[in-house]
C-alpha cells in the first residue's frame, strides 16, 4: 500500500544511510556478461540507435518479520550500464526514492572506464534533495541523488542499495522489465517467509505487455535477516529486451511497456477494500459529531438545493485548505482525522477527501472516497487486485441519483468539473460498509475546452496596426491558465502575455490589458487588450501583404516526422481553438488584390478550416478553427494526422494583399 502515492509525492523524512562495500555482490564485466551468456561487451555499432545499454539487472523484495511479528521489506536494486554516448545521459544521474522511516543501506556506485581505472563514489557523494511539483501542487519530497563520475563511452556504470522499508504489511512493487534503453539481462526476485502460506497469505503478480511463464521457485531457504522462518523465493530471468522507443505524445509507460507488478494476494476487490477501511472507517465516520454539523450548516448558509450546498463545501475547502502533498508516517496510505486537517489549515488528496465527505455527509448529502490512477500512470489493470493508486478524490451522490466529482487538491476546480489527468479513468468508489465499485470518472469534450479568440484590428495607410483582442477560455483551458498564472501579478500576467503574442507576431505592443483573477474559481476566463505593431503589413511597390490573424495555429508538422508511428498519439483532453478576425482597412487608399484560400481539412479525430470574406469596402473577415475530437489517434491515422499538420502548414502561410489605389 506504500505505492499508494509512490509515482507522486514523497516525503520529507528522517534518512538514515549506512554505506558499506557489498564485497561479493560487486560483479566484474566478465561477469556480468556471463549472465547474458555474451563473451564481450557490445559496442555502440552494435546499438547504432542507442546511448546505452543494461547489461545487468537484480531487483529483489525480500520480506521478513521483525521481533514484534511485523512484516518488513528490503527491495535490493543492482544494476550496470554499458555507456555509450550522451543520448543516454539522463543514466548518468540517479535518485533514490524514499518513504517513512526507511534506512537505505549497502549502498555503492562506480565507474569502471575502458582501460580498467575504477572511480567509486562514497557517502559523501550522496546528496538529499527537495522535488518542488509543478504550478498544480505543492511538494516536500525528498531522495538522494548521486551523478556517475568520470563517464565517457564505453564504461561500465555500476550501482547498488537497499532500501529497508519498516511497514505492517508489503505494499506491492514493479518490475520494470523494459526501460528506454535495451536490457541484456534483468531479474526480479520476491522473496516470502513461509509462515506466509501457514497463515493462508499468498501473493500475485500480472505481467502487461508480455507473456511470461510462472516464476521459478526456491523454498525450505533459511531466511537470512529473520531466524523465525524459513522462505520462499520466486524468481524470473529474461535476457535481450529490446528498449522502449520514444515517440512525440506517445501513451504513458504502463499502457505500452513490458513491466510485471506484484503483490499479495486478495480473492476480490471487496476483500481488499473491506480490509482498508477498517483502518480509515473512523477516520471517515466523523459526521456524526455535532461539530461537524455546525460547521456545515455554517458553509453552506441558505443554500436550498443539494447543488448548491456541495459547491459551497468545495469551495470551502478549495479556498481555506492548502495542498500540502506529504508521505509523512502512514499518511501515504491513512488520511489524517478532519479535525486534524481543520487546525492544519492543510492537507493531502486523502486529508481534503476525508474533509468533503464528513461536512457533506454531516448534511445527510452522500460522499465517499475514490482511489484513482491518474492517466499518466495507465489504465488501471484490474487483474490484480492492488491498492495501486496515486490519488484519492471525493464520489458524491445525491438522493436524485445526481453524481458529482470532487478533487479539491484542485483549487481552479469549479464543481462539475476535473482535471484532465483524471478524466475517463476506473475509480475505484468505498462505500460506508467496505465494499467498493469501480466507476468511470466523466470525460470532457471539444465543446466545453474551447479557446475562442475574437480580434478586430485597422490597418493604416503605412502598414501598421492598432487593435482590440478578447480571449475566453473554457473548460480545462480555463482549468490550465488558472492553475499556472493563479498566483501571477500584473507584470507577470503583461510579460506572459507579451511572450506568448510574440511568439505569434513578434514586436507586437499590448497598451492595455484587462483580465479575470485566475486564483478565482470560475468556469470561464477571459482578457482583453489593445494592441499596436509597426510594419504589420510588407509593403511591395504598391502591394500590402499581411497575414490575417496575430495568432497562429500552430503546425507540429516537424514534431511528427515521416515514419512509421507504432504507437497511438494521445493528448490529455479535446479542445477547440477558434479565431475570429475583423480586418478594417481604408477603403479609400486601398482594394483587396487577394484574400486566403479557402482551407479544410476533415478527419474523424480533428478537423481544421481557415477562409476569409470580404464583407463591404473596408472590412474583411477572417475565421479559423482547429477541433481535436478524441484524446487519442491511432498509428493506423498517423498519415492522417499528419496531413492536417500539413493543412495548418498551408494555411499559416496564407497572406492577405492589399493594393493601393491610383
Amino acid at each position: 500500500m506504500r505505492s499508494f502515492l509512490l509515482f507522486l509525492l514523497l516525503a520529507i523524512v528522517p534518512i538514515t544511510i549506512i554505506t558499506s562495500c557489498a564485497g561479493g555482490e560487486k560483479l566484474s564485466p566478465d561477469e556480468m556478461l556471463a549472465f547474458s551468456g555474451r563473451e564481450k561487451l557490445p559496442t555502440q555499432e552494435d546499438y547504432p540507435d542507442d546511448g546505452a545499454v543494461i547489461l545487468y539487472e537484480n531487483f529483489k523484495d525480500q520480506l521478513f518479520l521483525d521481533s514484534d511479528w511485523k512484516v518488513n521489506v528490503k527491495e535490493s536494486r543492482h544494476r550496470a550500464i554499458l555507456y555509450f554516448n550522451d543520448k543516454a545521459e539522463d543514466w548518468t544521474t540517479f535518485s533514490i526514492y524514499l518513504d517513512p522511516e526507511v534506512k537505505l543501506t549497502n549502498f555503492y556506485a562506480r565507474t569502471i572506464k575502458p582501460n580498467g581505472e575504477v572511480i567509486e563514489l562514497e557517502e559523501k557523494d550522496l546528496h538529499p534533495t527537495q522535488l518542488k511539483a509543478d504550478f498544480v501542487a505543492f511538494s516536500d519530497d525528498q531522495s538522494v541523488k548521486f551523478t556517475f563520475a568520470g563517464v565517457e563511452p564505453g564504461c561500465i556504470l555500476e550501482y547498488v542499495y537497499t532500501v529497508v522499508r519498516t511497514e505492517s504489511f508489503y505494499g506491492g512493487d514493479l518490475w520494470p522489465v523494459q526501460a528506454a534503453i535495451p536490457k541484456l539481462y534483468t531479474r526480479f526476485a520476491v522473496e516470502l517467509p513461509t509462515i506466509f502460506f501457514r497463515y493462508k497469505y499468498n501473493w500475485n503478480y500480472s505481467p502487461t505487455n508480455i507473456e511470461l511463464d510462472p516464476p521459478q521457485m526456491l523454498k525450505n531457504l533459511v531466511n537470512q535477516t529473520s531466524s523465525k522462518d524459513r522462505s520462499r523465493i520466486y524468481f524470473w530471468e529474461l535476457k535481450n529486451i529490446p528498449a522502449l522507443k520514444s515517440e512525440p505524445n506517445m501513451p504513458p509507460y504502463f499502457d505500452v511497456a513490458q513491466y510485471v507488478r506484484v503483490d499479495l494476494k486478495y480473492d476480490n476487490w471487496n476483500e481488499l477494500t473491506k480490509s482498508y477501511w477498517k483502518r480509515i472507517k473512523d477516520i471517515f465516520g466523523q459526521d456524526e459529531d455535532p461539530y461537524y454539523k455546525k460547521l456545515a450548516r455554517e458553509i453552506v448558509g441558505d443554500a436550498k438545493t443539494d447543488a448548491e450546498k456541495i459547491e459551497r463545501i468545495f469551495k470551502y475547502t478549495q479556498e481555506k485548505y492548502h495542498y500540502l502533498a506529504m508521505n509523512i508516517g502512514e499518511s501515504g496510505i491513512i488520511p489524517h482525522l478532519p479535525q486534524n486537517v481543520i487546525k492544519n489549515k492543510y492537507g493531502d488528496c486523502k486529508d481534503m477527501t476525508v474533509l468533503n465527505a464528513t461536512l457533506l455527509n454531516a448534511l445527510g448529502i452522500n460522499a465517499y472516497p475514490a482511489l484513482v490512477n491518474t492517466k499518466d500512470r495507465g489504465r488501471k489493470m484490474l487483474n490484480l487486485i492492488s491498492l495501486d493508486f496515486n490519488h484519492m478524490i471525493t464520489y458524491v451522490k445525491t438522493k436524485e441519483g445526481k453524481e458529482y466529482w470532487l478533487d479539491a487538491t484542485g483549487s481552479s476546480c469549479p464543481l462539475g468539473e476535473i482535471y484532465p489527468s483524471i478524466e475517463g479513468v476506473d475509480a475505484l468508489v468505498i462505500f460506508k460498509d467496505g465494499s467498493s465499485k469501480f466507476i468511470k470518472t466523466p470525460s470532457s469534450t471539444y465543446q466545453q475546452n474551447q479557446l475562442k479568440r475574437q480580434i478586430s484590428y485597422t490597418l493604416s495607410p503605412d502598414g501598421g496596426v492598432s487593435g482590440h483582442a478578447k480571449l475566453v477560455f473554457s473548460g480545462n483551458e480555463n482549468l490550465s491558465f488558472r492553475s499556472r498564472f493563479k498566483d501571477a501579478n500584473k507584470k507577470d500576467m503583461q510579460s506572459v502575455i507579451e511572450s506568448w503574442l510574440n511568439s505569434n507576431t513578434p514586436d507586437l505592443q499590448i497598451d492595455t490589458l484587462f483580465y479575470d483573477d485566475p486564483s478565482e474559481i470560475e468556469s470561464t476566463f477571459s482578457m482583453e487588450f489593445d494592441f499596436s505593431k509597426k510594419n504589420f503589413a510588407s509593403a511591395t511597390g504598391r502591394l500590402l501583404i499581411f497575414k490575417p490573424s496575430i495568432f497562429q495555429t500552430v503546425s507540429k508538422l516537424d514534431r511528427y516526422r515521416d515514419i512509421k508511428r507504432k504507437f497511438p498519439i494521445v493528448y490529455s483532453a479535446p479542445y477547440k481553438i477558434s479565431d475570429e478576425v475583423e480586418i478594417h482597412f481604408p477603403s479609400d487608399h486601398f482594394e483587396v488584390e487577394a484574400i486566403t484560400k479557402s482551407i479544410a481539412d476533415r478527419e474523424s479525430f480533428a478537423t481544421f478550416s481557415s477562409y476569409s470574406s470580404i464583407e463591404e469596402p473596408g472590412l474583411i473577415s477572417y475565421k479559423k478553427m482547429y477541433v481535436l475530437k478524441h484524446c487519442t489517434i491511432s498509428a493506423g491515422q498517423y498519415d492522417l494526422f499528419r496531413k492536417v499538420q500539413k493543412t495548418i502548414a498551408t494555411a499559416n502561410n496564407e497572406n492577405i494583399v492589399l493594393r493601393k489605389k491610383m
